[in-house]
Formats: structure tokens, C-alpha cells, sequence
């Protein structure tokens, strides 16, 4: 056996892992992140404005992973919005963390997704008197996340995590007005779909 060649590929291999094994094993082992509508479709729960509580559905992001390692410090950030409210359009575009689902009890801004685990986090609810709101972790003033009554829009998000940057997905929401406790019969006057 050629002992010179051995050592002169164990050398060779030895200096790649190491000016290139971080962007090896990320390509071979990174995280995928992926953003989808979360099932089943609401969940009734309670909201809180003015220290007055009211029923809403909250309607979910399902963030999974993929991938063969964790996702670290995973937030979803709403990109985009896109409405159209009593024949009024409203634009705006950002980056603005939405919020996980009961993470503001949890205490919760980013999360850790293992690999082939997912969370979900909150994108809008509807309350009981007709106000869509828009599951942002802060408000800035340029931001309009309340709405009332029917209300049409396309909202684009997107995932970040310690090492990668998800697609941005748009999602497609249409409400007729109509506000109901069954989320069987909420389902009826809701269209929440992905249009990416």
C-alpha cells in the first residue's frame, strides 16, 4: 500500500472538513422550516381587551421542521399585509414577531423546533363582536391590526431561526361578517387558505 498517497488524502480530507465542515453539515443536516395552516381550522378560546374578556377563534400557523436538526430561536414574523376593508385598501409591510400560540402566557417570543416536531403560532382571532385582530407581539404606530366586521386580506410571514431564513408564505383570508361559537358553522363563514 502507497502510505504517501493515504497520508496525502487523509490531509487533503482533513483540510476540507476543516475550512468547510460548518457548511457541510448544514447542507446535510440544517433545519427546514415550513409555515402551513394549522389544523383543525380555530379554536375557540377567550380575548382580552379593556380588561373585558370575549370569545374568539383564534386561527394558527403550523411552523414545522423538517429538517435533521433543531431549528434554534425560531420566530415567525408577519411581512405583509394586504386588505381590503369596507372597499377601503390597506398596505403595510414590515417585520413584526406574531405571537406563539399561548406564548404570551408561557412567556414566549422564539421557540426551539426539534427535528420532525412542530408548534403552531397565532396569525388572527375574530371576536365575538366582530373584531379581526392580528396576533402581533408588539404594536407599532404604523400598524393597523384591528379590524372590524367583514374583512378580506392577504397576509404574508415568514420563519427565522439562528441559521436559516424560511420562504415567505401568503395566506389568504376572507370573512363574511358572520360570527358564530361552532367553529363547524364559524367554518362556513371563513376562508383561510395558503396562496403561495
Amino acid at each position: 500500500m502507497n502510505w504517501e498517497a493515504v497520508t496525502a488524502i487523509c490531509t487533503f480530507f482533513a483540510v476540507v472538513v476543516a475550512l468547510f465542515g460548518d457548511r457541510i453539515r448544514k447542507r446535510l443536516f440544517s433545519e427546514k422550516i415550513n409555515i402551513s395552516v394549522a389544523t383543525p381550522l380555530s379554536d375557540l378560546n377567550c380575548f382580552i381587551e379593556n380588561n373585558q374578556q370575549k370569545q374568539a377563534h383564534y386561527y394558527h400557523l403550523n411552523v414545522s421542521n423538517d429538517g435533521c436538526s433543531v431549528s434554534s430561536n425560531t420566530i415567525v414574523y408577519l411581512t405583509n399585509i394586504s386588505a381590503t376593508i369596507n372597499s377601503t385598501k390597506y398596505v403595510w409591510n414590515g417585520e413584526i414577531p406574531l405571537s406563539w400560540e399561548y406564548g404570551q402566557v408561557m412567556g414566549r417570543i422564539s421557540w426551539n423546533i426539534l427535528s420532525k416536531d412542530s408548534h403552531n403560532c397565532d396569525l388572527f382571532c375574530i371576536t365575538e363582536d366582530g373584531l379581526v385582530v392580528i396576533e402581533t407581539i408588539i404594536m407599532p404606530n404604523n400598524l393597523h391590526s384591528n379590524f372590524i366586521g367583514p374583512f378580506s386580506a392577504e397576509l404574508c410571514v415568514c420563519a427565522k431561526s439562528n441559521d436559516i431564513i424560511s420562504r415567505e408564505k401568503t395566506f389568504e383570508v376572507k370573512w363574511d361578517g358572520k360570527w358564530d361559537k361552532d367553529p363547524a358553522i364559524m367554518s362556513e363563514h371563513i376562508f383561510f387558505k395558503d396562496i403561495s
